[in-house]
């Protein structure tokens, strides 16, 4: 009711007197309004007189009953019946109503307008609504709305909206004109939904389009792995250690995807919504019970108190079914009970209602997913008389929502163990299942791009026609097919009609017919940019993916091309390790002592296997440099293989192999002679023999010994690794042709060596077990190579050399017997093993005119302290290897060039410390390349050896390392062998003393030994004594006096087997021990008596210190042997 002191106005403009009434038609109905005389008014009551004068006469009728409407629903109290009902119902409907004159100015929006804006009605009446619409959408809000009113025209329009929040949202606004009885233009009612959320989801859509391919690729990069791993423990750790940022992304598109068509279903209810709501304000029961909800009505305890039209058509509850509380009967029994919580606490609250649950759907006979809203309805004392609601079916909506959340779910559980899978069968295994069930495809093929041949090679086949499976080859990637494009293109291609693939393909129609496919959907699998293979899904009916299968679909083929990388590098190392295991193979074979025809058979049938040809030949330079023989073959036929073929060198494709001295392939050689082995120049191409053929020279420096090449009878690409592999197994070939040749030259000359090359006896070295053997190859008359010798220093140390000459026979017995007196005549001088071996050097390359060479270890023994020192030094030899008292083994890295064989060599020393349980084997080259079952003896099995000697002694050591070899050979080797083994035997330590060099040094020495009273005679203990005294004193006299007097020495006295050991330590540099002499000479009286008491004495130095021993023999058994 509008009130003023001076009068109302008519519809017109008019004023009506105080105290009377006027009738009038307006806004579709009867209203009256009282002039009766009224207080002043109140200054909201003013306000909205100010706005109805701003509105012309045929709109104020509509502001009239928007005031009368905003105070009853203000109040609580009725306004006009039905309109009471019509507005708390539009309050229960997520609509926003606004209404318009036929001026077009806005004179009534619903309550979810003013909650939306947070506004006022009178400040959105006129043209106050458009104030909060985006700037850039006002014009076209305003000029599209007057518009449509002015031309009495349904309204459709899009534009955003300024929310209570302050934020901006999507609106989609349609209107229709509702006319009066009269036919005239009464009111133009609009109603607005809010659709932020489809926009937002057509937009993430789009991104999530565009974006999930890469972003699946930085996933799988983690592989790369997070899988330059192969093991699944350490992927499945790093898929967990990542799940909080991108495992999630395969769930996150099943959800947008729902979101989108929950969306999209909401859009098309709501619409069909306001389209109904634009009929007319009276017909708003009618509308709502046209759409997917169903209207109720309660007494204020939630009973039906009359008949729900709506409520029986939907759950087919008869009205005495459903009347009073009957409508319970209708939910599902689990959601019974959160309804009626839900229905208390809203009763309670007196507040809006909201529930979800399963409402009986007759119709459909089952239970459908609804959300229930209600209002209440209260008196002008505020009390609720009643309930008035709607329930909407969100069936679909829950569908779409648990068929995106189970795709995500099972998209993350592929992705997963597609990332676990190392295998190229085990991820064909998945995608074939996994992806053609989820999909419903009827066939379904994984193919594998073969780059070196250009094809893509079926990998997996599934649905197809046994005849059809049986026909499926290869498919070319230089012709036309949907394969081909996707792979060349890397572009999934998605074809969802014959017609649309015939278009493209029509080349393909029978393979098209004979399959009888519809549609089709290939997509290809990527690895760092490029497609390393395919999946192509089949269907026999018409269907085209939509956006959620396609991402789906090209999701896990992301996921699928990592997991796909990942097992073909794993397929490439096992083959890299398999050929690697074949050229060391090859390698072994190449460094044996076979003659050379029994080498050449032996490599090549290994050769053909590691490359995996059909033929392969070497063929050897002749004397002269000028033609090729064919040395050995494989793969040929038997009548012709054997033949002996000589080719001039230019000519065939050995011929141009030798002549360019360079790798070539048949793909390389302009002409069409190609690998064969039958006539003058090697031609193939007109029989077809081989078809595809690569060759390498064999070299030698830069000299050519022959050609190697090899041939299959299908056409066949020869990679660049493939090329490698063959150059690398020509080098080992032309090496050990080279060196099988000169050793077969040498070997004829070696038959007198033996003689010359051992001791006529095995010294004994007092705390050290010496061990020797050696055997040599072939019978009678034949002599060995190998040599070893043990002697003195001259100063309490020993040399022990081994080695091996080049050949046999006379000739290298002389240089053999050469290299031995070298060392003995250099030795004396105090040389270090390295320095010995370069003087031998010099000597052989001085005193050789031909290429003969010698292999030598030379090592220093000097007993230190608790140990034994041993100083080594090699050219050219096997390596010398120490075995631990705990029984590891350890070679001793002492490395160096064959002596003789080059003018200069760089040789260097290694010192090694042995201590009580250690030893040290020496040996040569015909204990490792003896011959057994399973090829060489080899360095492994020498060190298995070596390893199960702990506690032995050295004796037990050598003859079980004899043995071993024999029993691998079978008795028979085809190389001499040397060993020697060397053994600490240091006995205990019975006196550590440290001592303060001053007068009574030597009697605090002499009371150390109380504890040999009981091990020693009488007689042998007194020398010990005399021995100690005079050595301290000795110390004192002749140790570094810059020190001081208070400086320090040590006594040490060992017991070892047969000897009894005293050693003084005192710090300084000197040389003071005389010479063997008379007793009366005036220098060294005391060392002169140590000399005669004991059996030895000398010097060692270290640092800064200086070590005087003597020996003195004990009575023990000797316990160095000679083996054999």
């Amino acid at each position: 009711m509008f009130g003023a002191s001076d009068g109302s106005y008519d519809d017109d403009g008019r004023v009506v007197e105080a105290g009377s009434h006027e009738e009038f038609v307006g806004g579709g109905g009867l209203y009256a309004i009282s002039t009766a005389s009224s207080p002043a008014p109140t200054p909201e009551e003013a306000a909205w007189d100010a706005v109805r004068r701003s509105f012309p006469a045929s709109s104020r009728g509509s502001v009239d009953r928007a005031h009368q409407g905003q105070e009853a629903h203000e109040d609580g109290r009725d306004a006009t019946v039905p309109e009471n009902h019509v507005r708390a119902l539009s309050d229960t409907i997520p609509v926003l109503i606004r209404m318009s004159g036929p001026d077009a100015h806005c004179t009534y929006v619903n309550a979810g307008w003013l909650a939306f804006t947070g506004r006022s009605l009178v400040e959105e009446l006129g043209d106050g609504w458009a104030e909060g619409v985006f700037p850039e959408d006002y014009e076209r809000c305003l000029t599209t709305s007057r518009d449509a009113i002015a031309r009495r025209v349904p309204l459709e329009m899009e534009y955003r909206l300024r929310r209570a929040d302050g934020t901006f949202r999507w609106l989609l606004d349609r209107g229709a004109p509702v006319y009066g009885a009269d036919g005239a233009l009464s009111e133009y009612v609009s109603s607005c939904i809010d659709v932020t959320g489809r926009k937002e989801a057509e937009h993430a859509a789009r991104a999530e389009a565009e974006t999930v391919q890469a972003r699946f690729t930085a996933l799988a990069g983690v592989g790369r792995v997070l899988a330059t791993s192969l093991d699944p423990e350490e992927i499945l750790r790093n898929l967990a250690r990542l799940g909080a940022n991108d495992i999630p992304l395969a769930a996150e598109v099943g959800r947008r995807v729902g979101i989108a068509l929950e969306n999209a279903r909401s859009f098309a209810r709501q619409r069909a919504l306001a389209r109904t709501l634009q009929i007319s304000e009276q017909h708003y029961r009618s509308l709502v019970e046209a759409t997917t909800s169903l209207v109720w009505t309660t007494d204020a305890s939630g009973a039906f108190i009359e008949a729900q039209a709506g409520w029986e058509t939907y759950t087919g509850q008869s009205w005495p079914d459903h009347s009073g509380f009957g409508w319970v009967d209708a939910l599902h029994d689990e959601d019974r009970q959160v309804v009626e919580t839900s229905w208390r606490e809203a009763r309670a609250r007196g507040d809006r209602y909201e529930v979800q649950g399963r409402l009986w759907h007759a119709p459909s006979s089952q239970y459908r997913h609804v959300v229930a809203r209600g209002a209440p309805l209260r008196d002008e004392r505020g009390e609720i008389q009643e309930w008035v609601g709607n329930i909407t079916d969100v069936h679909d909506q829950v569908a779409v929502r648990r068929e995106a959340d189970e795709r995500a779910q099972h998209l993350l559980q592929l992705t997963v163990e597609l990332a676990a899978a190392v295998g190229e069968e085990e991820i064909a295994e998945l995608l074939a299942e996994r992806v053609r069930h989820a999909l419903d495809a009827d066939t379904f093929v994984l193919g594998r791009v073969d780059e070196r041949r250009g094809m893509l090679v079926p990998v997996r086949m599934a649905g197809f026609r046994a005849e059809v499976m049986a026909a499926f080859g290869e498919i070319p990637l230089d012709r036309p097919s949907a394969s081909a494009d996707v792979v060349r293109t890397g572009q999934p291609l998605f074809l969802s009609s014959a017609a649309e693939y015939l278009a493209r393909y029509p080349e393909l129609a029978r393979w098209r017919e004979a399959n009888q496919l519809e549609s089709w959907a290939h997509v290809p699998l990527v690895a760092d940019g490029r497609a390393i293979g395919l999946v192509h899904l089949g269907f026999r009916r018409q269907r085209e993916l939509v956006e959620a299968e396609r991402v789906f679909l090209e999701t896990v083929t992301a996921a699928a091309g990592q997991a796909w990388q990942r097992a073909g590098i794993l397929r490439a190392e096992r083959a890299a390790a398999r050929r690697l295991r074949q050229v060391q193979e090859l390698s072994d074979i190449a460094l044996g002592r076979l003659a050379l025809p029994e080498l050449l058979d032996a490599l090549l049938p290994r050769l053909r296997a590691a490359l995996e040809v059909d033929v392969g030949r070497i063929l050897l330079v002749d004397e002269g440099g000028h033609r090729l023989e064919v040395a050995a073959s494989v793969g040929f036929d038997d009548d012709t293989g054997n033949r002996r073929v000589s080719i001039a060198v230019g000519e065939g494709f050995a011929g141009r192999v030798a002549a360019v001295r360079a790798p070539l392939t048949t793909a390389d050689d302009a002409a069409d002679d190609v690998v064969d082995h039958r006539g003058e120049v090697d031609r193939t191409v007109g029989d077809g023999s081989v078809l595809s053929g690569a060759g390498v020279p064999l070299l030698v420096g830069a000299r050519l010994v022959g050609v190697l090449d090899v041939g299959t009878h299908q056409p066949r690409i020869f990679t660049d690794d493939d090329i490698e592999l063959l150059k690398l197994v020509a080098e080992r070939i032309a090496v050990a042709i080279d060196r099988t040749r000169a050793s077969d030259l040498q070997r004829s000359l070696a038959q007198t060596l033996q003689a010359s090359l051992l001791p006529p006896t095995i010294p004994e070295i007092p705390g050290v077990e010496v061990a020797t053997c050696y055997r040599a190859a072939g019978q009678g008359a034949e002599v060995g190579g190998d040599f070893y010798d043990l002697f003195p220093d001259g100063h309490g140390g020993w040399y022990l050399v081994i080695g091996d000459v080049c050949g046999r026979g006379v000739a290298a017995a002389g240089l053999t017997g050469l290299a031995r007196h070298t060392i003995r005549i250099v030795a004396p001088e105090r040389q270090s093993p390295a320095a010995i071996l370069t003087r031998i050097n010099q000597v052989l390359s001085d005193s050789t005119e031909d290429d003969r060479f010698a292999t030598v270890a030379c090592a220093h023994l000097t007993q230190v302290g608790a140990g034994l020192r041993m100083v080594v030094a090699s050219g050219g030899h096997c390596p010398v290897l120490v075995r631990r008292a705990g029984g590891a083994v350890e070679p001793v890295p002492a490395m160096g060039a064959l002596l003789g064989a080059f003018p200069d060599v760089d040789l260097s020393d290694v010192t090694v410390e042995l201590g009580q349980g250690d030893a040290a084997v020496f040996h040569t080259d015909g204990v490792i390349e003896a011959h057994g079952a399973d090829g060489l003896f080899g360095d492994e099995r020498l060190a298995e050896v070596v390893a199960n000697g702990p506690g032995k002694s050295a004796d037990e050591l050598g003859r079980a390392l004899e043995e071993a070899v024999l029993s691998y050979s079978g008795g028979r080797i085809s190389d001499d062998l040397a060993i020697v083994v060397i053994r600490p035997d240091l006995g205990r330590l019975v006196v550590d003393l440290a001592l303060t060099l001053s007068a009574d040094a030597a009697r605090l020495g002499r009371h150390s030994l109380e504890p040999l009273s009981g091990e020693l005679p009488v007689s042998t203990l007194g020398d010990v004594e005399l021995i100690v005294s005079e050595l301290v004193t000795n110390a004192v006299r002749h140790g570094d006096r810059d020190v001081g007097a208070t400086s320090s020495g040590r006594l040490r006295v060992w017991l070892r087997p047969g000897r009894l050991r005293v050693e003084v330590t005192s710090p300084g540099w000197f040389d003071h021990v005389p010479p063997p002499g008379s007793l009366l000479a005036e220098g060294g009286r005391g060392l002169q008596i140590v000399r005669a008491v004991a059996t030895d004495v000398g010097l060692e130095h270290d640092q800064a210190e200086t070590t005087v021993w003597a020996e003195i023999a004990r009575p023990v058994a000797p316990h160095s042997v000679r083996l054999t």
